[in-house]
């Protein structure tokens, strides 16, 4: 008898501190850069809305706070990721349209999630997510969602 382990996804409510820092080389201007210069221009701007790129336009609270929630229930409901995903809609996300509620689907999608590596715990870094957690971090949010890949054993089998 031998047992079978099987990949599952879950959802997983994070701190942005407890994340890796994005790397800097990956996406349009307003990532590049030291990361002192993003946090003291932003400081100067005061919260203020960033025309920079999509990313830096969405509602970061609001798509957080929607995720989080979204997360929580389907947990509590036995929902898998897989279908989370496709059911998502403005009623679900609490009225919200357009580019916040992409992001939300995007947060709940297994090929966009963000995601993180961690399989050394030395070497941690997003594996998805890199422009979005920068955009949510220069937004302050605290926290969001992230996808986790879990090895589950299934009973033992014959083999």
């Amino acid at each position: 008898m031998t047992s079978r382990w099987e990949l599952r996804w879950h959802y997983e409510v994070r701190t942005l501190a407890s994340l890796p820092r994005a790397r800097d080389d990956l996406h349009e201007p307003c990532m590049s850069g030291w990361a002192w210069w993003r946090r003291a221009s932003w400081l100067a701007a005061r919260r203020a809305s960033s025309d920079c790129c999509r990313y830096h336009r969405v509602d970061w609270h609001a798509v957080s706070k929607a995720a989080i929630r979204i997360g929580r229930q389907a947990e509590a409901d036995g929902t898998q990721p897989e279908d989370l995903a496709l059911i998502i809609d403005s009623a679900a996300c609490g009225g919200l349209a357009g580019n916040e509620l992409e992001a939300v689907q995007q947060l709940f999608m297994p090929d966009t999630a963000i995601e993180v590596n961690e399989d050394d715990p030395r070497d941690r870094y997003l594996q998805e997510g890199n422009h979005r957690v920068t955009a949510m971090r220069d937004a302050r949010v605290r926290q969001t969602v992230i996808l986790r890949p879990e090895l589950v054993g299934s009973p033992d089998f014959p083999g």
